[in-house]
């Protein structure tokens, strides 16, 4: 789930509404995304699914 950002209005998307990003925000995002390894990233949300 995303906690940062700015809401765009008030309709829920599924965990709140929708967010919105700035360029820098979006670039600090993909930062750390392009980051993770990407085994235990798959290892990570492979047990969120079996939870």
């Amino acid at each position: 789930m995303v906690s940062c950002g700015e809401p765009v209005g008030e309709v829920d998307v599924g965990y709140g509404p929708a967010k919105s990003f700035t360029p820098d925000q979006v670039r600090e995002i993909v930062k750390y995304l392009t980051s993770l390894d990407r085994g235990e990233l798959r290892e990570r949300l492979e047990s969120q699914e079996d939870a």
